[in-house]
């Protein structure tokens, strides 16, 4: 309620009552309790009157109201934006990024200036070729397609491609780094020591510090996906 409002709670009491309170002479000493039973009601009125314009004043007012700024501020800590992938076709592309961004010559995106070392894949897929490199802050992705496909819009076929997946070593548990996946995916490693994901046709393995996973069209079987596991490691100079 504005002082204004609040004003006008007050003037709304009659102020014949307040003059009458005041001005009242009985007739009668008798009858002189008349006089002040209508002094306390008038006061009873005014004190009523007094609360509920605070009350008012304080709803009107926005004291119970979370202050604009807060809410905002709660609403985008709530929300977590993540950065879009650095993209690339090939490793040398890749490689050339990395330095020109640890030399400042480029954005540091998902914080690529703390690979110091990459894990790539060491093999080739029969009529295949890798046509993209995608660079998150916790993983790097190398995905492969059919050479008679046409890449222009960039998306991925998990029927038709093949994804290979390096987990960055700084999100890794590096004294066991396929614990989390064994407990995240409840699949126990093979005799091998690999894990299959046999629903989405994933194997899975740890290399030096890092895991590495490779999926592959539900056409590949198991074996074939584990003869093509082998990475290695290039030093970023």
């Amino acid at each position: 309620m504005t002082a204004k409002k609040f004003s006008n709670a007050l003037s709304s009491i009659n102020e014949s009552y307040i003059n009458e309170a005041i001005t009242y002479t009985a007739g009668k000493k008798s009858k002189i309790w008349v006089k002040w039973i209508t002094i306390a009601a008038c006061f009873a009125m005014i004190v009523v009157s007094l609360t509920v314009g605070v009350v008012m004043m304080g709803r009107d007012d926005g004291v119970n109201e979370m202050p604009k700024e807060k809410e905002n501020q709660d609403t985008e800590e709530n929300i977590e934006v993540e950065s879009k992938p650095l993209c690339v076709d090939s490793v040398d592309k890749l490689i050339e990024t990395i330095k020109n961004i640890k030399e400042g010559k480029e954005n540091n995106i998902n914080n690529v200036s703390e690979l110091n070392t990459l894990i790539v894949p060491n093999f080739t897929i029969d009529g295949y070729y890798l046509f993209k490199i995608e660079v998150t802050k916790v993983s790097v992705f190398y995905y492969y397609t059919p050479l008679s496909v046409s890449r222009v819009d960039g998306l991925i076929n998990y029927d038709r491609d093949y994804v290979v997946t390096v987990r960055r070593s700084e999100y890794v548990d590096k004294s066991n780094p396929l614990q989390p996946l064994i407990d995240q995916l409840k699949i126990p490693p093979n005799d091998d020591g690999y894990l299959y994901d046999s629903v989405n046709n994933v194997v899975m393995f740890a290399y030096e510090n890092v895991w590495v996973s490779i999926r592959a069209p539900k056409s590949v079987n198991y074996q074939e996906i584990k003869s093509l596991c082998t990475v290695k490691s290039v030093e970023i100079d």
